[in-house]
């Protein structure tokens, strides 16, 4: 009987590093989805120039502290301000696109940043 017990015991002890292996992937790719799943991308029908000063504008009424002078060569920028970071790069003559990540992973909080700041580019580089 004491055989017994330790033998499914020494089973049941075996078995658990596979399951500790599968909740430490399942985990891990949780984390991963919403990491990659927290940037928010849009094109917009604008050159690079105005698409770039309508981002520095709507980050600022964000509440982040940007240079309106911040640099950037003639198709492409990038920000890392607290915990945003925002890429700018022209796609075609008129369209560009911005790609802002707030935070590490998505959350509803973090979206709604985003959304605001996409909302403030939109609003400064009407269509054509």
């Amino acid at each position: 009987m004491r055989r017994t017990v330790l033998l499914l015991l020494a089973v049941a002890l075996l078995a658990l590093p596979g399951c500790v292996a599968v909740a430490a992937g399942a985990a891990a790719g949780y984390g991963t989805s919403r990491y990659v799943r927290n940037d928010d991308v849009r094109d917009y029908a604008a050159g690079f120039s105005a698409v770039w000063t309508a981002t520095l504008a709507s980050m600022k009424d964000a509440g982040y502290p940007v240079a309106t002078d911040a640099t950037a060569t003639a198709t492409q920028g990038a920000l890392a301000v607290n915990d945003a970071t925002v890429n700018v790069w022209q796609v075609a003559e008129n369209l560009t696109r911005v790609r802002i990540r707030i935070g590490t992973f998505s959350t509803d909080a973090h979206r709604r940043v985003s959304a605001q700041i996409h909302d403030g580019i939109a609003q400064r580089t009407p269509p054509r």
